[in-house]
């Protein structure tokens, strides 16, 4: 008699994160696996884990169409592009004197488009609209 063994297939996660472990329990950062067991979802698996490089948990979800290899993959990468914001990160926030710089040079530039229209000249200002006519009307203050 020949017994045969029925393997049951490999789940595929449902999502895969990387959070802050409860503080409560002692634990730091887990890497926690959610998909489906015995018909129901839950958390397949909880293993500790080394915190992303700034501290901003990580979710890949994959809803059964990825294997456990892409999240690790995504996950992986995600943790990569942290480390390379946290060496490099962008400069912000600008000091108060270059955001004077920049609305001081928006207002200018838009006067200065303000005036041309005004004055009925031909100008290219903002999505290059030439303006050739003048604006026909004399009395801005709204007196009569």
């Amino acid at each position: 008699m020949t017994h045969v063994i029925i393997k049951e297939p490999e789940t595929k996660p449902i999502a895969k994160m990387v959070i802050p472990g409860r503080r409560a329990l002692g634990e730091q950062w887990q890497e926690v696996t959610v998909g489906v067991k015995d018909d129901v979802i839950q958390v397949t698996e909880n293993v500790p884990t080394e915190a992303p490089p700034n501290g901003t948990p990580i979710f890949t979800f994959g809803m059964n169409t990825l294997s456990t290899e892409a999240h690790n993959f995504l996950l992986e990468g995600a943790r990569q592009v942290q480390e390379y914001a946290k060496r490099k990160p962008r400069r912000r926030p600008v000091t108060d004197a270059e955001i004077e710089k920049m609305v001081n040079k928006i207002w200018q530039d838009w006067c200065e488009l303000k005036a041309k229209t005004l004055a009925g000249k031909t100008h290219s200002g903002p999505g290059l609209f030439n303006q050739r006519e003048a604006a026909g009307i004399k009395n801005w203050s709204g007196v009569k």
